[in-house]
């Protein structure tokens, strides 16, 4: 199998990442997801199974078919799901040479704010890799 370079754009944050210009709220960071993914998110901790990251990956790299979706547990309802999602959205990092360590073990806590952060990067990282 040929591998293909795919050029990702890194983004670092540090700090609070919620104000000015790049602050987002709740409400429309899960509108955002829910409308990418044609899919209803009623809260943030929702996005501590993993599946929707792993979605969003693939949408954003489509070629690169970063996560093998048909591996991905949509349906987890559990940590160790939960983790293993996580794990595969990691490989699917590690593919795309993303230079970012998921926080698996705060986020499969379903912790609201946990998860509001991995959520901003990830959309500062969506949109700096967007188009």
């Amino acid at each position: 199998m040929d591998r293909k370079t795919f050029k990702v754009v890194n983004v670092y944050v540090t700090g609070n990442t919620n104000t000015g210009e790049n602050q987002v709220s709740r409400q429309d960071m899960m509108a955002w997801f829910s409308d990418c993914l044609n899919m209803q998110i009623r809260d943030i901790v929702e996005l501590g199974k993993g599946f929707h990251y792993c979605q969003m990956l693939n949408l954003l790299f489509p070629s690169a078919n970063p996560v093998p979706l048909k591996m991905v547990k949509f349906s987890a309802k559990s940590e160790h799901e939960y983790s293993d999602n996580w794990k595969k959205l990691q490989n699917g990092f590690k593919k795309l040479d993303v230079d970012k360590v998921i926080p698996v073990e705060k986020l499969i806590k379903l912790k609201m704010m946990d998860n509001m952060e991995f959520a901003q990067w990830f959309k500062k990282f969506f949109d700096a890799n967007a188009g």
